[in-house]
Protein backbone atom coordinates (compact mmCIF):
# COMPACT_ATOMS: atom_id res chain seq x y z
CA UNK A 1 0.00 0.00 0.00
CA UNK A 2 1.47 2.96 -1.33
CA UNK A 3 2.36 5.87 1.75
CA UNK A 4 -0.37 8.74 0.69
CA UNK A 5 -3.18 5.38 0.88
CA UNK A 6 -2.10 4.54 4.24
CA UNK A 7 -2.21 8.05 5.01
CA UNK A 8 -5.27 8.28 4.00
CA UNK A 9 -6.57 5.33 5.59
CA UNK A 10 -5.25 6.36 9.53
CA UNK A 11 -6.67 9.48 8.79
CA UNK A 12 -10.81 7.66 8.25
CA UNK A 13 -10.08 4.78 10.44
CA UNK A 14 -8.97 7.50 13.63
CA UNK A 15 -12.23 9.79 12.51
CA UNK A 16 -14.05 6.38 14.31
CA UNK A 17 -16.10 7.43 17.17
CA UNK A 18 -16.41 3.81 18.48
CA UNK A 19 -14.91 -0.12 18.04
CA UNK A 20 -18.51 -0.62 16.64
CA UNK A 21 -18.47 2.00 14.01
CA UNK A 22 -15.06 0.27 12.73
CA UNK A 23 -16.70 -2.81 12.34
CA UNK A 24 -19.25 -1.33 10.06
CA UNK A 25 -16.65 0.34 8.06
CA UNK A 26 -14.69 -2.77 7.97
CA UNK A 27 -17.89 -4.30 6.75
CA UNK A 28 -18.36 -1.95 4.41
CA UNK A 29 -15.65 -3.25 2.43
CA UNK A 30 -16.78 -6.60 2.77
CA UNK A 31 -14.23 -7.57 5.44
CA UNK A 32 -15.09 -9.27 9.17
CA UNK A 33 -13.61 -7.10 11.80
CA UNK A 34 -14.04 -9.36 15.02
CA UNK A 35 -15.17 -6.94 17.96
CA UNK A 36 -12.26 -7.73 20.56
CA UNK A 37 -10.06 -6.98 17.60
CA UNK A 38 -12.13 -3.96 17.01
CA UNK A 39 -11.59 -2.87 20.54
CA UNK A 40 -7.61 -3.12 20.37
CA UNK A 41 -7.78 -0.85 17.31
CA UNK A 42 -9.92 1.82 18.91
CA UNK A 43 -7.62 1.64 21.37
CA UNK A 44 -4.25 1.95 19.55
CA UNK A 45 -5.92 4.55 17.06
CA UNK A 46 -6.76 6.85 20.42
CA UNK A 47 -3.95 6.44 22.33
CA UNK A 48 -1.91 9.72 23.45
CA UNK A 49 1.16 8.27 21.82
CA UNK A 50 2.31 7.80 18.32
CA UNK A 51 1.78 4.17 16.12
CA UNK A 52 4.71 2.79 15.88
CA UNK A 53 5.98 1.56 12.46
CA UNK A 54 4.97 -1.44 13.13
CA UNK A 55 1.31 -1.03 14.47
CA UNK A 56 1.18 1.37 11.53
CA UNK A 57 1.99 -1.99 8.68
CA UNK A 58 -0.44 -3.75 10.62
CA UNK A 59 -3.72 -1.67 10.19
CA UNK A 60 -2.71 -0.85 6.49
CA UNK A 61 -2.43 -4.04 5.05
CA UNK A 62 0.59 -6.06 7.09
CA UNK A 63 -1.44 -8.35 8.76
CA UNK A 64 -4.48 -6.64 10.01
CA UNK A 65 -7.57 -8.17 8.77
CA UNK A 66 -9.43 -4.84 8.05
CA UNK A 67 -7.76 -4.14 5.12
Amino acid sequence: MENKEMQELLKKLKAAKSAEELVEMAKAQGKELPADKAGELFAKLNAKEELSDEDVEKIAGGSNPFF
